[in-house]
């Protein structure tokens, strides 16, 4: 029987304000898998959202904005810069 793999992970949270406005950013560094990924998020306002997601060393970095509608309808869009491709999503 296999020894379950041991993954240690050190996440670092904070929100700071730019011009008044919350940017909340996450370093994460997981030991097991060698990997640092870093996020933010920047709320506009309670009904539109720009966030990026980008991991350390392997070209994967994403930038999205969500938009609230009604505080029902939810759109995204999304790109991609190391699959270089758009994404389009709504939820409801």
């Amino acid at each position: 029987m296999a020894s379950p793999k041991r993954i240690s992970r050190f996440q670092f949270m904070n929100t700071v304000r730019v011009a008044k406005l919350p940017l909340k950013l996450t370093y994460i560094h997981s030991r097991g898998d060698n990997r640092t990924v870093f996020d933010g998020a920047l709320m506009l306002d309670s009904a539109n959202k720009v966030s990026g997601n980008y991991t350390l060393g392997t070209g994967n970095c994403k930038l999205k904005y969500s938009y609230l509608r009604d505080e029902v309808i939810t759109f995204e869009q999304c790109y991609d810069w190391g699959k270089n491709i758009w994404d389009f999503a709504v939820s409801r």
